[in-house]
Parts: structure tokens; sequence; C-alpha cells
């Protein structure tokens, strides 16, 4: 835990992570910040958190430094599921022979006549996958938001083909409040594509798919509408004083790594950070032009 005097006046080797809390007003202090990370040909990572109140510092500090912020989403239910089953299956490997045994009635018992949803006689992959997903903590399906984190919520992209552009939210209310009851209409956070060609937003995950049945009867009409599941958000408008979210990826919060590829870093809770690329690394930002500044990835949420 350090202080902007920290960031100005010490030289620490080894720091490989910077974690900044949320984005500083003045993209000064952001750039002596991430400089204490990556330092002397090393590769280092940079992550701010940030919400939706305090984004509108983001393309300011992206403008003063000359780089490009990449979003990158928090982390996915099935991505956690992947890190975390790595660890369980250690776990599972480190226990003792004599430990298991005492275990081994109770798993041909668990082969022979199934558990939950699985049948009896079940592929024993499957049931030693469904204890994997028990151990891991991931005994039920939960969705996520890419673009706050919270789960229970599904984003949504609408998008308009041909040349229709989108500029602002109201053409994406109107199209759905025509062909959806009120009470399906529980949208959050819906925000613009910075192309001007469609909008993401939130809606609960168990009424996802009446969103998703719309686009079936519109993609041949006079103006193509899709509406799909985002499973990356495109570049999105950032709107003053917050509320949008700029940048490509998929979500959550602004990564790259001073010197390295850049890295992820969106908060839990929907909080994302920023992390830009930098020195002799493949995207981000380098102050006082040693490097190859490029553009780093962004996540936001």
């Amino acid at each position: 835990v350090a202080t902007d005097v920290a960031a100005r006046g010490l030289d620490i080797s080894g720091v490989e992570l910077v974690v900044q809390c949320e984005p500083p007003k003045e993209p000064e202090t952001y750039i002596h910040r991430s400089g204490r990370t990556g330092r002397g040909g090393a590769t280092g990572e940079c992550v701010t958190l940030c919400t939706p109140r305090n984004e509108w510092a983001i393309p300011n500090i992206e403008r003063k430094g000359g780089f490009k912020f990449q979003r990158i989403a928090p982390p996915q239910p099935a991505e956690m599921a992947a890190a975390a089953a790595q660890i369980v299956i250690a776990q599972v490997r480190a226990v003792a022979k004599g430990a298991a045994k005492m275990f081994m009635d109770a798993a041909k018992e668990l082969l022979e006549g199934g558990a939950g949803e699985h049948d009896e006689g079940a592929d024993p992959t499957e049931m030693l996958a469904a204890a994997l997903a028990k151990l891991a903590g991931h005994g039920e399906l939960r969705t996520r938001s890419l673009l706050t984190s919270h789960t229970g919520q599904t984003t949504l992209l609408f998008a308009a083909g041909g040349t229709t552009e989108i500029r602002t939210p109201t053409y994406v209310w109107n199209f759905l409040r025509q062909r959806l009851d009120e009470s399906d209409l529980q949208i959050r956070r819906l925000t613009l594509c910075a192309d001007s060609k469609g909008a993401v937003f939130d809606v609960p995950s168990e009424l996802a798919d009446k969103f998703t049945a719309l686009s079936e009867n519109q993609e041949s009409g006079p103006t193509p509408i899709a509406i799909t599941v985002c499973e990356e958000l495109p570049e999105l408008v950032v709107r003053p004083g917050g509320g949008g979210a700029g940048g490509g990826g998929r979500g959550g919060g602004f990564g790259g790594g001073r010197g390295g590829r850049g890295g992820f870093n969106g908060g839990r809770g929907g909080r994302g950070g920023f992390s830009p690329g930098g020195r002799g690394g493949r995207g981000g930002f380098s102050p006082g032009g040693r490097g190859r500044g490029g553009g780093g990835r962004f996540g936001g949420g």
C-alpha cells in the first residue's frame, strides 16, 4: 500500500503488479503510479478499478497518455470453474491412498445409483465431473453480466443491419416496447455501441430467451435486427460523467501490462480495472517515449 509520494520518489525493484483503486483525476498521476512496475526491462501489469461514476476519467487518461485501454470482462462462471477445477484436481491427487479407500463404498454407490439430475448408471466421467463441480463450489449454474458482473443477469447485444444507425437509446426502447410486455422490459445499463450499429444491455437471465426470440422475425425485414447473447463486448460509448464504457474486449476492467501483454483484471461486483500495455510489450503505454506503446487491453464493469 503506497501513497503518491512513493509513486514519484521511490524505485522499488521487482514490483510486478500495481493496483489503483480508482482512476486518478490527473493523467500525470496515473503515469507515475503505473510506472512503479515494468521497470528496468522487466514486465509488469497495472490495474485500475473503475465504476460507472468515474469512467469519465478514462478517455482523458488515454488522450493525455497517448495509449488506448481495452475493456476486459470480470471472469465469467465458465472461466472461474475452469480455474477452480485445476485446484481441485491437484487436491484430489494429493489425497492419501488410505484416506481414499474409506470412500470406496460411497463411490460405488454414487456410480450405481446416480445423483440429482444424473440418471442411474450414469457415465462415470459425468459423475466425476459432477463431484469436481461440487468440490470446486460450482454445483449450480449461474449467469453473470458482462457489464456489471452481477449474477442472474445476461448481457444482450442489439444489432442493427443495413445502413441503420442507432444514436440514441430511444431507438432500442421503442423497438422493444412495441414487441414485449411491459413486465418483461426489465432492462439495465443500456449502453450504445461506439460504431452506432447497436447497443448492449442487461436483462434477468430467465427473460433472455424472450428478447433473443424477437430477432427470428426481424433479420429479413427492411431493417434487420438481431438480438443475441453477448459473448464479447464491442467498443462502447463512454458518456460524460460515467454511465457507458468504452473499449473492446469482454467487459469488466481495464487491463494491460506495462511491458507485458496486458492483463486481466476486472474486479468483482461490477468493478472493472484498467491496465496499460507498455515497454517492449504487445500493447499499451510507455511514458517518456521509452518503448513501443500500442493499445492496451480494456475492461470495465
